[in-house]
């Protein structure tokens, strides 16, 4: 199911289905920042350029910093 189709099911669920919804992104969200946490971030030419420490998923320690571009 990709992002197009959650959106639109959210419209059908009750106040107490969004609630649980809610709580699931969050342990979601929670997981991901643990796995990646960007400390600087600047717009650059036609891009992004951030520097990011990251987790490995196994052992939780974390490496970096890495620096990368996003161009859009």
């Amino acid at each position: 199911m990709g992002p197009d189709e959650i959106v639109a099911a959210i419209s059908h669920l009750s106040g107490p289905e969004l609630e649980r919804v809610r709580k699931a992104v969050e342990r979601r969200r929670a997981q991901l920042i643990k796995q990646s946490s960007v400390v600087e971030r600047r717009n650059h030419g036609k891009g992004i350029l951030q520097l990011e420490y990251r987790a490995n998923p196994k052992t939780g320690t974390q490496r970096g910093p890495y620096s990368g571009l996003q161009c859009y």
